[in-house]
């Protein structure tokens, strides 16, 4: 496990939310954890659990696009992890 001044990367069956940030970030993306600790938002990073790549757009715009799969990334990271009812999931995309 990797610590910077915000953040934790964990495996999702190791999260310990009475200690952890009532923040989570579903997010692998190194930048979007260093903007949220940039800014001092207390969070704690894990991996989303969902491979978008093998996933086509077929006829929605960009920004349904990418709000579809900020929502999938924050729903695979709630539907694994502790998360239910005791911390706010944020994906993004």
């Amino acid at each position: 496990m990797r610590r910077g001044r915000y953040t934790a990367d964990v495996e999702l069956s190791s999260v310990n939310l009475s200690t952890s940030a009532p923040l989570v970030l579903a997010s692998r993306s190194p930048r979007r954890r260093a903007l949220l600790g940039e800014h001092g938002v207390m969070h704690m990073a894990v991996e989303p659990g969902f491979d978008d790549s093998e996933l086509v757009p077929g006829r929605v715009d960009a920004g349904q696009w990418v709000a579809a799969l900020a929502y999938l990334k924050a729903w695979a990271a709630m539907r694994a992890g502790p998360f239910a009812g005791k911390a706010t999931v944020l994906g993004l995309s």
